[in-house]
């Protein structure tokens, strides 16, 4: 059996923040797509809970 390709990490608190162009594409690209539907409004709420 193989090393698999597919990697977690847990972030918590003040390191989250340096990992934001990581996180937001990954965001914009579930969330935003039915049957989520998301737009600006919940990305503008979505950056403030991150941050």
């Amino acid at each position: 059996m193989g090393s698999s390709p597919i990697r977690v990490e847990r972030w918590e608190g003040l390191e989250c923040a340096v990992h934001l162009d990581l996180v937001l594409p990954m965001y914009k690209e579930t969330w935003t797509e039915p049957p989520y539907c998301e737009g600006p409004k919940e990305m503008a709420e979505f950056l403030d809970r991150f941050a």
